[in-house]
């Protein structure tokens, strides 16, 4: 078990950090496009139908 640890602890230390800021950046994305959608389908709600059809 150490011949493992003493070889290079580095790589898997690399993708977990790479690992959680993929996470952190999904998690930052999905609100902020829900709630961009959801304003932008507000104001085209609250915009009405101006096309006189």
């Amino acid at each position: 078990m150490s011949l493992y640890f003493s070889s290079s602890p580095f790589p898997f230390k690399q993708i977990q950090m790479i690992e959680v800021f993929l996470f952190g950046i999904v998690l930052g994305l999905i609100p902020i496009t829900l709630a961009g959608l959801f304003v932008t389908a507000y104001l085209q709600y609250r915009r009405g139908d101006q096309l006189d059809l």
